[in-house]
């Protein structure tokens, strides 16, 4: 429980500038503890020669304290390297990024894009399971534990489900999308209010091919693939007691 390197890195500006490198230095090989590195920064902030400007004081103590609850994903042995593939939604009454074992996973959103571009459900409804693509696999996974599914067309549709979902008492959805799209309606989920936790997706994305527009409206003509080691594993950490079910009960919006 040492924190040996911290590195912040994004699209910020400080001043002075070498007050973020100070930081890091402060914050090198000290106790992770309970409450120490949040000290240590606050600390730093309130003790530092020159007024510190350009980002909050808020706002690194939580992007340090995010990483660091993190590393519970061990205990539910998910590999390191997924660690920055999984986005907890906050709403009002779920602030952290731990995952939560006291819910169940109700509802799982696919996007288009994992399902093949000539595929006849890439813009519709439903899946024939045919192995060509990620996406069967999951879908049959999903219908096998009974969780209602639906792939998401365009970020209006997204909306609409989330909407749809939280208004029947859907309490927790899962679903994939790429780290971008997230970041960009970080805002969006949490305006909506329906907790849940998403995976993000493997191969060149829409953002990462300058296709964001296309997306949107669900013209994207590129092709993903699912995180499945990850998703089973996610899922059994949220639905271990429901992984067999008699029925399913696909759900189609």
């Amino acid at each position: 429980k040492i924190l040996k390197t911290v590195i912040f890195t994004g699209d910020f500006f400080i001043y002075p500038r070498r007050a973020i490198f100070d930081l890091e230095s402060a914050l090198k090989n000290t106790s992770m503890n309970m409450g120490n590195t949040e000290k240590i920064i606050r600390d730093f902030y309130n003790s530092y020669p020159r007024t510190i400007e350009g980002i909050s004081l808020e706002n690194l103590v939580l992007s340090v304290i995010k990483c660091q609850e993190k590393l519970e994903y061990k205990k539910h042995g998910i590999p390191l390297k997924y660690y920055n593939d999984i986005f907890i939604i906050e709403t009002e009454g779920n602030r952290t990024a731990k995952l939560k074992t006291g819910k169940r996973i109700e509802a799982f959103l696919l996007p288009y894009c994992a399902k093949l571009p000539d595929c006849s459900f890439r813009s519709c409804q439903g899946c024939d399971i045919c192995g060509k693509c990620s996406t069967g696999e999951i879908s049959e996974l999903l219908d096998n534990e009974g969780i209602r599914s639906a792939t998401i067309t365009s970020y209006e549709h997204l909306e609409d489900t989330l909407k749809d979902l939280k208004d029947s008492g859907v309490q927790f959805f899962c679903g994939c999308c790429c780290e971008a799209f997230y970041i960009k309606h970080k805002k969006d989920f949490e305006r909506i209010g329906l907790s849940g936790i998403l995976i993000n997706i493997d191969n060149s994305t829409c953002y990462d091919l300058g296709k964001e527009k296309e997306a949107y409206s669900g013209n994207f003509e590129g092709f993903t693939e699912l995180k499945i080691p990850l998703i089973k594993k996610i899922l059994k950490i949220y639905n271990h007691d429901n992984l067999t079910c008699s029925h399913s009960k696909r759900w189609i919006s």
